[in-house]
């Protein structure tokens, strides 16, 4: 039902995912940063970083599973 608009669901899953790695890794650095807040946290910024691939990996994973799917059929 959904399958004529994967490309389209794919397209926006990577635009998601190329403006929160800007985000993240072209950010201002913790020392341009107005002290408390949350930028500023050097600990934050490396929880961004670990969930941002998690995410993406998990979107990955979600991507290439109607191809393993065909293989094992």
């Amino acid at each position: 039902m959904l399958e004529p608009f994967r490309p389209i669901f794919i397209g926006i899953a990577l635009l998601c995912m190329v403006l929160a790695y800007r985000k993240i890794y072209r950010g201002p650095a913790a020392d341009e940063c107005a002290p408390g807040s949350v930028c500023a946290m050097p600990q934050a910024n490396t929880r961004y970083r670990v969930l941002f691939w998690v995410v993406s990996l998990l979107v990955l994973v979600a991507l290439a599973y109607p191809y393993f799917v065909t293989l094992l059929d």
